[in-house]
Formats: structure tokens, C-alpha cells, sequence
């Protein structure tokens, strides 16, 4: 099983006065039917997601950054879609 990570770069950070805006999830329509990976998706093993600690505590790890993306060059924020 994978997991597919989805990401649209935007502005740095939203807020009331700042709001995310239906526009900016077009991609993600476009994309949805599809499901394929491109350079603002990607898929994670459900292996890299699940763990289990020494004492049998399963963690879930979300956060994985594009590989597609040199974070040292990219100042945008990037909002991540977690689809199985």
C-alpha cells in the first residue's frame, strides 16, 4: 500500500485576511481522476508511514517533503493533500 502526497505552491502562509481560494485546488482536480505521480505528487510507502515504537506505539508520519522540490531554492509554502 502508498501513500499519495499531493502539493500546490503558494503564497508563504494564509490567514483570515489571506484565505486559500477554490482556485488554487484546479490542479488538484485536473489530477484527481488520474492519480499519477508528477512533480507535485508523489507516492511514500505505507511502511515509511506507519511505525512502531520499542514499546509497540504505532506512529504516523505525514510529513515528507517532495523530492521533486530543492526546498533550499523554494521559499513558497507548500500545503500537502494525504490521499490513499
Amino acid at each position: 500500500m502508498v501513500l499519495r502526497n499531493y502539493t500546490i505552491r503558494r503564497q508563504k502562509k494564509y490567514s483570515k485576511t489571506k484565505p486559500i481560494y477554490t482556485e488554487e485546488f484546479e490542479a488538484i482536480g485536473k489530477w484527481w481522476n488520474k492519480r499519477k505521480p508528477n512533480e507535485n505528487c508523489w507516492k511514500v510507502k505505507i511502511e515509511d508511514v506507519l511505525t512502531k515504537d520499542d514499546k509497540g506505539i504505532i506512529n504516523v508520519n505525514l510529513d515528507f517533503k517532495n523530492p521533486n522540490i530543492d526546498y533550499d531554492k523554494n521559499t513558497t509554502r507548500l500545503i500537502k493533500f494525504h490521499q490513499s
